[in-house]
């Protein structure tokens, strides 16, 4: 074994380097035999679609998942979403250009629209939050209370978004 001429500390054999100090060391490096490279294996992995466990060809032969594939249960009702959308928009476009009451109006509009298809699709939080502000809006550009209004519809969000299933 040799040793670094600057730290002498012991160095393994054919050291380019100390592991000390990392100075480069005195010593020669010896030959090394070129290793022999094994042939390349490729293999394909993908998820396996119940469990998600990385799957190869070889692996997923002998793979059972355990996990039970759960059902997906059907709507109750189906509803097409945009066509019920833009009917409502449209509706609510004709009331307001016959009343002529653009704003706030629009925003009760579309609050109302918005809110009634994320209430069907199930989404209570998102149909609160969308409640809250486009409707909010336009109950506050009515009133002409735009700094307070806003601090309560920011104040309301926050309390619906603090409730959590458990």
């Amino acid at each position: 074994m040799s040793r670094c001429v600057h730290c002498e500390t012991p160095l393994p054999g054919g050291a380019r380097f100390c592991i000390e100090c990392g100075r480069a060391s005195a010593v020669a490096p010896t030959p090394v035999a070129a290793p022999v490279a094994a042939p390349a294996t490729i293999r394909i992995a993908a998820p396996c679609r119940q469990c998600g466990v990385m799957l190869d060809e070889r692996s997923a032969r002998d793979h059972v998942c355990e996990v039970a594939p759960t059902p997906v249960a059907a709507p109750p009702f189906i509803i097409a979403g945009d066509r019920l959308m833009v009917a409502g928009l449209l509706l609510g476009l004709a009331v307001l250009a016959y009343t002529r009451f653009w704003w706030p109006g629009v925003m009760f509009v579309v609050g109302a629209f918005v809110v009634a298809r994320t209430a069907a699709m199930g989404r209570w939080r998102a149909t609160a939050t969308v409640g809250i502000w486009t409707i909010g809006i336009g109950v506050v550009a009515l009133t002409k209370f735009w700094v307070p209004g806003v601090l309560v519809l920011a104040a309301a969000t926050l309390l619906v978004n603090a409730v959590r299933r458990r």
